[in-house]
């Protein structure tokens, strides 16, 4: 049992430790997303497809990731299961600079790898994870449909999904990637703030 001159004192202790929390300012709001990862099978079919045919280009370039600097924002790619098995940069000088490991987990891996390890019954199978580049108009908008038919007519690299017109004025056009995501090409005039 605690004697009660101790509880009274820790009771303090909590109660100014709590008045302290409540006085510091909150932190500041993020401004943006600094990064956006989409994790795909073949880095090399992925950076032919970011470099050439959406014209990005590289930063940083490895067999398990890819990274390629867009404005204030950085797309990364990571090789599928790369960034699952174990934490990145861990250091005994400086134990807590570390990128912990993330991704699908071994499971998820699994049942995206099994049509490529031999079961069709997988097939088909992708993360369809949703990301968008921005422009800033609708010609531009335009110009990569263009391209993207261009593209098209000397071999079939990039499968236009559709396209749609928003009520601010703004629009969108959606193709899927060599791994099955769905990328947009996007205009100001979708949101509020874009």
């Amino acid at each position: 049992m605690v004697p009660a001159v101790l509880r009274s004192r820790l009771i303090i202790l909590q109660t100014r430790s709590m008045a302290n929390a409540a006085s510091s300012p909150p932190p500041p709001t993020p401004s943006h997303i600094l990064e956006t990862v989409l994790y795909v099978r073949s880095m090399d079919a992925s950076r032919e497809f970011y470099g050439n045919i959406l014209n990005l280009k590289h930063d940083l370039s490895t067999p398990d990731l890819t990274t390629y600097p867009l404005g204030q924002t950085t797309l990364l790619l990571f090789k599928l299961g790369g960034a699952h098995t174990t934490d990145r940069y861990p250091s005994t000088e400086r134990p807590k600079d570390v990128v912990p490991k993330h991704g699908p987990s071994s499971a998820i891996l699994d049942l995206l790898t099994s049509a490529e390890n031999g079961d069709s019954s997988q097939a088909g199978r992708s993360l369809g994870q949703h990301f968008a580049l921005a422009v800033d108009s609708v010609a531009d908008v335009e110009r990569w449909e263009r391209h993207f038919e261009a593209v098209n007519k000397e071999q079939a690299r990039v499968k236009v999904l559709g396209s749609m017109c928003w009520p601010r004025g703004g629009k969108s056009l959606y193709f899927e990637d060599c791994d099955g995501h769905v990328g947009e090409i996007g205009s100001r005039g979708i949101w509020k703030h874009y």
